[in-house]
């Protein structure tokens, strides 16, 4: 016996056959809506279909299974980016900028499916978060549920709904010797050999706010 999946309402994503988690922005009261009459749909159409009973209770490890394993983050592109930049000294040395903004231990983001019933899931986990020698990438969480509905006796329908929270990054600065006439002043590490001077380099420097990412995913399923 095989099965065929779709994809449906994933924007800008491949079909996919797994529970990766794919981050999908919405601005918030067209989220929240769609949410909603989602979550209604669903609740009803589970409820028309099937009952629910709930699964022998084996804790919650027994019911859960591990989805999604990555290495990063919410910011960490940016982080990762910055990290193969270097610039180049008034005296010709050359300065990598790996050795400040590389993390000392990876920032590792763990995702977990729970079974509630047969039919509900709950999403959940997060990351851990990553420090550098000049920034800090906070935690972040993931929450979420799933819900499945048997459309037919080889058709059955899973929607998703999950979001990521957190990953607030904030940058420090370093300190940069401008010669006789500027002297020892404190500057953003990125852009001390740009034209700016020290000053306006450091309004430069990362302050990026916890985020809210929302993933919204339907899947249906044809066995055959």
């Amino acid at each position: 016996m095989g099965s065929a999946v779709m994809v449906l309402g994933h924007l800008h994503a491949p079909f996919v056959a797994s529970m990766a988690a794919t981050c999908v922005p919405f601005g918030r009261r067209h989220r929240f809506a769609v949410a909603i009459g989602l979550f209604l749909s669903q609740v009803a159409g589970i409820a028309h279909g099937q009952g629910i009973g709930l699964s022998q209770d084996d804790g919650i490890w027994g019911r859960s299974r591990l989805v999604d394993l990555t290495n990063g983050g919410l910011n960490s592109d940016l982080v990762r980016s910055t990290s193969a930049g270097a610039f180049e000294l008034s005296g010709g040395q050359q300065v990598d900028l790996q050795r400040w903004y590389s993390p000392s231990f990876p920032n590792l983001s763990a995702t977990f499916l729970t079974e509630v019933s047969p039919n509900i899931g709950v999403i959940w986990g997060g990351a851990i978060g990553e420090r550098g020698e000049k920034y800090t990438l906070g935690p972040t969480a993931t929450l979420g549920v799933v819900f499945r509905t048997s459309i037919s006796h080889n058709l059955t329908r899973e929607m998703e709904m999950s979001g990521i929270y957190g990953g607030n990054l904030r940058e420090r600065a370093c300190r940069g010797d401008f010669g006789a006439i500027g002297g020892v002043q404190r500057v953003n590490c990125r852009l001390a050999a740009s034209l700016l001077s020290p000053e306006e380099t450091l309004d430069y420097l990362w302050k990026e706010p916890a985020r809210a990412v929302s993933v919204l995913r339907l899947i249906v399923q044809w066995s055959f």
